[in-house]
């Protein structure tokens, strides 16, 4: 589509999966907002919860976004000297599979990771409910989302962009272009500020609560008690 300007609204890493080459004027006929904290911030976050010396990720090979996250954590992990364990979705007829996502965390675990980290990753999301997180729990594998949507699936703890507000300002940004300003010219952003979530009846079931020291930021999930 390049006859009429394009507004993302949910979209990782819009640089690295090659959408746009400079977030502050895409030179094309779109733009938009990005929602996933910087995956540095998002360690120190977790660091901050429990501190870690492995950390484990679950991701799909076939999807460059996920992919992407994955490069940078292995890359933080050489630099910040902590163990990236890593485990993919395997393909079945070029399709991924979760019909062995318990044993995939179970491998995690088993190969001492303390924390797992759940990426921006489509598939994953779409079975972390179900599979993924359950499975984590069980072995009392504390869980860290990087989106809403992860922490409304079950996760422990996340730095996430609250969906409504990335709504909001992929609206303004329509709205510019309504008013006239090219699509191409406005920038590409994210928020200027992130939700520490926490969801408390999983930290209080693996015997995990956050540090008094986190409770002047971080946020109950709705309904939490």
């Amino acid at each position: 589509i390049t006859d009429i300007p394009v507004v993302f609204a949910v979209v990782a890493a819009p640089v690295s999966v090659g959408l746009v080459a400079d977030l502050s004027r895409s030179a094309r006929n779109l733009t938009g907002v990005f929602h996933v904290a910087p995956t540095k911030a998002q360690l120190q976050a977790i660091r901050t919860y429990r501190p870690f010396e492995k950390i484990g990720v679950i991701h799909t090979p076939t999807e460059s976004n996920s992919s992407v996250i994955v490069e940078e954590l292995q890359a933080l992990a050489r630099a910040e000297k902590f163990a990236l364990l890593t485990e993919a979705f395997p393909l079945e007829n070029g399709r991924p599979s979760a019909s062995n996502s318990e044993a995939l965390v179970a491998r995690l675990k088993q190969r001492g990771a303390q924390w797992l980290y759940l990426p921006p990753d489509s598939f994953l999301t779409s079975h972390a409910a179900g599979q993924v997180i359950p499975a984590a729990h069980a072995l009392n594998l504390p869980t860290f989302a990087s989106t809403e949507q992860l922490m409304n699936a079950g996760a422990l703890a996340g730095l996430v962009s609250r969906y409504a507000a990335i709504g909001a300002f992929a609206g303004y940004k329509a709205e510019q272009i309504l008013r006239g300003k090219p699509a191409g010219e406005i920038p590409i952003e994210t928020l200027s500020r992130y939700a520490y979530l926490v969801n408390f009846k999983v930290a209080r079931a693996l015997k995990c609560v956050p540090p008094l020291s986190m409770f002047g930021y971080l946020e109950p999930m709705p309904g939490d008690a």
